[in-house]
């Protein structure tokens, strides 16, 4: 998710928050892993995942994405120090 959010930052989320039909950071769980993506609804309907680095895909349809569901989403990021 870099360049908004870094490698190896803390992020805290709302699990209570699950409604993605606004839109907004995620943390999404599928067969393959727990992602950080920023999530979409498509005009028909599906969701989109959107990575904000431009080194991947930038959005991978949901429907290739079997067993995704929604862990929370991202309230906010606290920096990394460097010491």
């Amino acid at each position: 998710m870099e360049p908004t959010l870094l490698d190896r930052e803390v992020i805290l989320f709302d699990k209570e928050n699950l409604d993605v039909s606004k839109g907004g950071i995620f943390i999404v769980s599928t067969n393959a892993g727990l992602f950080v993506k920023r999530v979409a609804l498509k005009v028909d309907g599906s969701l989109e995942l959107i990575s904000d680095n431009k080194s991947y895909n930038s959005e991978l349809p949901v429907l290739k994405v079997p067993l995704l569901f929604a862990i929370g989403i991202v309230l906010l990021r606290l920096l990394k120090l460097m010491v």
